[in-house]
């Protein structure tokens, strides 16, 4: 079977021609076939764009697919095509020019991205006009009619059309330059893949901080497309990675691909911060339809309100929300005789509903087959496991046979910030972001003193021409017990605690602890109340909250944490060593 990017048709595409044949590309073409569909070509000799329907990709040959179809008819030199609904449209120019134009068109791009020695550039470039609904017998110098097909080979397999295509086309590459054309490797074809597509597929950016300032946009990286491409071969999927590779983006990427597609989604993430982040994050770029977000007792709690479900009143906080609230999820959803569960999981932060089986059980009940049967997709960072308590056995998704990815490289971090963030945690190195920033600065910090250092730190921070909302404070403990939390102002500017549906403060700086801020980040952090970087749960503590910061990071430490971080300095050279972009 083909690899078609993308992997399904969408509903803008109103050519019944068009989805005949992605169908049959999809069902009839070898593995060794990648075709993108719907092709923008933005470089174009007499057109300020132009678009290939179809774009086939062999280690022989590339191949430009123009598909017309409906009635055609050329009068007084204009071309004249007629779709299934009566509606006439006028062109000066043939199909067979357009799709000759678009093939020198993208060849001229592979050539000046790859270099015109390359194999990508060398490789043969052909070009077939496609009439599926009429027969094109007419002859004329303007076109060559090998280049033609017509309905009288449409029940052909497509394999030996294609091949027809590539053999004629390394032919007259072979006729008109004087040379055998190249043939590509896996790699080099991979390579192309990846540029071509690269070309159109672009997602915002989840920057929870400087989104407010500016907006810029990210490309995925070609092992996340890799990810994305699998999503409609492998319904169970569990994506790993550490902090900063990307994982929360491709959730929702992931949630979007679903619902674009017609499924309702189910997104669950674990904590409230993050929720109304994603939230309000779909709802700019017009991502909420079909697609479901909430945290885990958010989903959970709507369903127990639905089936009228009441909550002993009598239970401390912690039974409730990791016992009570999941524990009657599963009958609260066999009494509703209207609930409809969701097609598709999407599990961000799935480290911490792991660590808990009434989690597992809950969610089992809200999606179509559950985790055996069912379509879920799970990303989770192992290393963040905070919430984790006792020593009980974490859910093994295993058991389910998915297909599992790692995510390495870090894009959310400059080279200093992830280095020290795992250099005090001692957590192997993941490929690092390229990126140059400034170095981490530290204070000690483990006296009556504290707040004096911290007001000294901010000030500074803010004499550099850092805005306010910039800085986000966190603690590695709880909120009432960091040393700031009755400052009032710190820095000479209002400090409030930070929740994300009140945006972005003008002349005030946030606060949070590690905890609640899972998942979020920061272009500053100035983390304090680091004490503990001894303990497994003290390192983890530090690495989730030191890799919060996108650019600029202060650290407090205590006496204590500052010696085990010069040991852990020393034992460092022992782990993997980073990889620089």
């Amino acid at each position: 079977m083909a690899r078609l990017i993308p992997d399904f048709i969408s509903e803008d595409c109103k050519s019944n021609a068009e989805r005949r044949l992605f169908e049959r590309f999809r069902d009839e073409l070898p593995s060794d076939v990648t075709v993108l569909h719907s092709l923008g070509v933005a470089r174009h000799d007499y057109k300020l764009t132009s678009e290939a329907d179809f774009v086939l990709i062999h280690h022989e040959a590339v191949i430009v697919f123009e598909l017309k179809g409906g009635r055609v008819a050329r009068r007084d030199g204009a071309w004249f095509f007629t779709n299934r609904y009566g509606q006439m449209h006028k062109r000066l120019e043939s199909p067979m020019q357009q799709a000759a134009s678009v093939t020198a068109a993208l060849r001229n791009s592979v050539r000046d991205h790859f270099g015109s020695s390359s194999a990508q550039a060398r490789v043969a470039f052909g070009h077939v006009t496609f009439f599926p609904d009429i027969e094109f017998r007419e002859e004329s110098p303007e076109w060559d009619v090998r280049r033609i097909y017509d309905i009288s080979v449409w029940k052909r397999p497509l394999a030996e059309l294609l091949a027809d295509a590539i053999g004629y086309s390394r032919t007259e590459m072979s006729r008109i330059t004087g040379h055998e054309p190249r043939v590509l490797t896996d790699a080099e074809n991979a390579d192309l893949v990846h540029f071509l597509r690269g070309d159109f597929e672009k997602l915002p950016a989840l920057n929870v901080a400087m989104e407010e300032h500016e907006q810029q946009m990210i490309r995925l990286a070609p092992r996340q497309y890799a990810i994305l491409d699998q999503l409609g071969k492998n319904p169970r999927m569990v994506i790993e990675g550490s902090a900063g590779t990307g994982k929360t983006l491709l959730a929702m990427e992931c949630a979007r691909r679903h619902a674009a597609q017609g499924r309702r989604v189910l997104f669950v993430c674990f904590n409230r911060l993050l929720a109304d982040h994603l939230d309000s994050y779909s709802e700019r770029y017009g991502l909420t339809q079909g697609v479901s977000i909430n945290t885990l007792h958010g989903h959970c709690l709507s369903v127990l309100h639905a089936a009228k479900v009441a909550i002993p009143p009598e239970c401390s906080a912690q039974e409730l929300y990791q016992e009570q609230i999941p524990n009657q999820i599963p009958a609260a959803v066999a009494g509703l005789k209207d609930f409809k569960p969701w097609d598709v999981l999407v599990v961000d932060e799935g480290q911490d509903i792991a660590a808990h089986p009434p989690f597992v059980a809950a969610l089992k009940c809200l999606f179509a087959g559950g985790f055996e049967k069912g379509c879920w997709t799970w990303f989770e960072d192992p290393r963040q496991r905070i919430l984790r308590q006792g020593s009980g056995p974490v859910f093994d998704l295993a058991a389910w046979s998915p297909v599992y990815f790692e995510l390495n490289r870090n894009w959310r971090n400059t080279n200093e910030v992830a280095t020290f963030t795992c250099l005090s945690s001692m957590i192997p190195l993941p490929e690092l972001s390229g990126i140059q920033g400034p170095q981490v600065k530290t204070e000690l910090c483990d006296g009556s003193d504290n707040l004096l250092k911290l007001q000294i730190v901010v000030a500074d921070i803010l004499a550099q021409g850092a805005k306010p909302g910039d800085i986000v404070l966190l603690t590695t403990g709880a909120e009432k017990d960091a040393f700031f939390i009755n400052a009032g102002y710190v820095g000479g500017k209002r400090l409030v605690r930070y929740d994300f549906r009140q945006g972005v403060p003008v002349d005030a700086i946030r606060y949070s602890s590690v905890f609640r801020f899972k998942g979020l980040e920061s272009k500053i952090i100035v983390l304090t109340d680091v004490r503990d970087l001894h303990s497994d749960a003290g390192r983890m503590a530090a690495y989730v909250g030191m890799s919060r910061a996108n650019s600029a990071l202060f650290i407090l430490f205590s006496k204590e944490a500052q010696q085990q971080f010069e040991k852990n300095r020393l034992d460092f050279a022992s782990l993997p060593q980073p990889v620089v972009a």
